[in-house]
């Protein structure tokens, strides 16, 4: 029979897993800041308005779970705990002003953005934030 692993590896481990678990959440992060892949920008032509879709993630976990590898590991990185956020209805000015972007020229499918969102819809563009897979979530 195998000796029981050593208590100081032990210890290392559980503290290098507590590193991680802190962003292991869908809940919005205090600070609201997030990543965001740009899914869909729909322009609309009788309204004039753009429809846009981002899949969004904890900026803390992407910066400490992709950008804060120092090192090469060959693992696979855990499932990321991605959000949407939605925005129907914008006008261009509005968007592009809240992108930092200067023409819809720039606004690309499949760019990434830096995003600060403000709860209680205070920002200059306003959408919605869920949980894609809402539907699988037990009822409580």
């Amino acid at each position: 029979m195998a000796d029981p692993p050593n208590p100081q590896f032990e210890e290392l481990f559980g503290n290098t897993r507590a590193q991680g678990e802190q962003f292991d959440t869908l809940t919005p992060p205090s600070d609201g800041r997030f990543y965001g892949f740009l899914s869909k920008a729909d322009y609309d032509d009788a309204t004039q308005k753009w429809d846009v879709l981002f899949e969004v993630v904890n900026a803390g976990w992407w910066e400490n779970a992709v950008l804060g590898r120092s090192v090469s590991i060959s693992a696979r990185l855990p499932t990321i705990p991605a959000l949407l956020y939605h925005i129907q209805a914008v006008d261009e000015a509005s968007l592009l002003k809240a992108l930092g972007l200067t023409s819809t020229d720039y606004l690309a499918e499949g760019s990434w953005y830096q995003l600060t969102l403000t709860p209680g819809g205070q920002g200059a563009v306003n959408g919605d934030l869920y949980d894609p897979d809402i539907d699988t979530v037990p009822s409580a």
